[in-house]
């Protein structure tokens, strides 16, 4: 009996049937975040009835596979999460959310972001010398066919200056030849 008018509030209510609504707010489509550096995935929530717990998960291959970033108490609206060591410009962030009734809502980047290792002109998420060649080729021949030029442009300024030049090209090859564990955390740039 006591299932019943549970039942039948819900379907009154709606709450059986109303599925939370999420809305990704960050990261932004088009941002490009330095590889290892934490950054922050903030979602709003729309839900009918009480929300149990929201989850997390990055695809760094426009959602062909997914990795799980973690799970969060319904009161959170943000994750920090650190982003992996590899460059790629095909990232996305997927938020499922969870009522206290079992419905889903989810929401997805509306497009790619990008996650990038400093000085990775191949993107190929290794750092060597074919990438110093690149970046001079770039600075000094141009055009060069791959990566595009704003693409290049983030991740060939490892000294964070906003704009690649001949100061990358010896800091990059000194990381190569000299200084391992070089990394810079330039933060989050937008297109």
């Amino acid at each position: 009996m006591k299932w019943g008018t549970i039942l039948l509030v819900a379907l009154l209510t709606g709450a059986a049937f109303s599925q939370p609504s999420v809305t990704l707010l960050a990261p932004v489509p088009g941002e490009f975040i330095p590889a290892g550096s934490p950054d922050t995935v903030q979602w709003s929530v729309n839900s009918p009835i009480q929300l149990d717990s929201a989850s997390v998960y990055f695809s760094s291959d426009s959602g062909v596979n997914w990795t799980k970033l973690g799970e969060v108490p319904a009161t959170q609206d943000t994750i920090i999460w650190t982003t992996p060591q590899l460059t790629s410009l095909k990232c996305l962030i997927r938020v499922e959310v969870k009522d206290s009734a079992g419905n889903l809502g989810s929401d997805l980047s509306e497009s790619t972001f990008q996650v990038y290792i400093p000085g990775d002109a191949k993107l190929n998420s290794i750092v060597n010398l074919e990438d110093v060649i690149i970046v001079i080729a770039w600075l000094f021949i141009r055009p060069v066919p791959v990566p595009p030029t704003h693409v290049l442009n983030y991740v060939a300024d490892v000294n964070c200056t906003g704009t690649a030049t001949l100061v990358d090209v010896l800091v990059l090859a000194y990381h190569i030849f000299g200084k391992p564990g070089f990394e810079t955390l330039c933060g989050r740039r937008g297109l």
